[in-house]
């Protein structure tokens, strides 16, 4: 499919979509059989120059009697001058890995990568964070990595009985900040601070609050994506 149709304000047709690839297969929620993408190809090119284009491709799914879930997948996703990769894989009934990849022909590198584990592989029961086991995984800019492994289970079991202390926090959800693979802080939960509770702390024992260590990144994250939500 390709329609052709004029750019805002234009006076020619300099804007073409082509639709060149799609099949779906269908699928169960709730009593409603959906269908669902497994494979699409969309491009938008204006003046002959590509501006958007969206991939889906590596698709997978288990059809349940009340919900499907994706098992495999892989979306790719352009956006002038953005590229940006979303893949899925469960690697067991229990785990899920989500990897998301932004990049741009600058130095503009992000990665955010999660292992989901869960107690179960009854999806359709999936109601709250009890139902979940551990998450584990990093975000990335460039040299700068930040990781961390949380053990929901036990947070769920001790927080039904008691308040949960800084201790208790900090013990069941593990988070570091690493430059060049080379680890230079812990991240810690300080209940005292209300405002700003997150803490780095580092080898000599000195300490920094997270806001001042990434008091840009709001900013950088804007500018990244400034031409598509209208700020300056």
């Amino acid at each position: 499919m390709e329609v052709l149709f004029p750019q805002y304000k234009s006076t020619t047709n300099n804007c073409k979509l082509v639709v060149d690839s799609y099949e779906d297969v269908e699928t169960s929620f709730k009593g409603s059989k959906p269908k669902l993408p497994k494979k699409a190809h969309l491009l938008l090119t204006v003046d002959g120059k590509r501006t958007f284009e969206v991939t889906v491709s590596d698709v997978n799914y288990e059809v349940g009697t009340n919900i499907t879930i994706p098992t495999k997948a892989t979306v790719k996703f352009f956006t002038n001058p953005f590229e940006s990769v979303l893949k899925i894989n469960r690697s067991t009934p229990k785990e899920f890995e989500i990897t998301y990849d932004l990049k741009s022909d600058g130095d503009c590198g992000y990665t955010l990568y999660n292992l989901v584990t869960l107690n179960h592989s009854e999806y359709e029961n999936i109601q709250s964070l009890n139902d979940f086991k551990g998450v584990k995984g990093y975000f990335s800019h460039n040299d700068l990595k930040i990781t961390y492994n949380a053990d929901v289970a036990s947070f769920n079991k001790l927080n039904k009985d008691e308040k949960l202390t800084d201790k208790q926090i900090n013990d069941l959800i593990d988070c570091r900040v690493l430059y060049k693979n080379i680890k230079i802080a812990d991240v810690e939960y300080e209940s005292k601070d209300e405002k700003d509770p997150i803490y780095l702390i580092y080898k000599d024992g000195s300490k920094e609050s997270a806001k001042d260590y990434v008091n840009d990144f709001e900013q950088r994250i804007k500018n990244v994506f400034r031409k598509y939500i209208n700020e300056k």
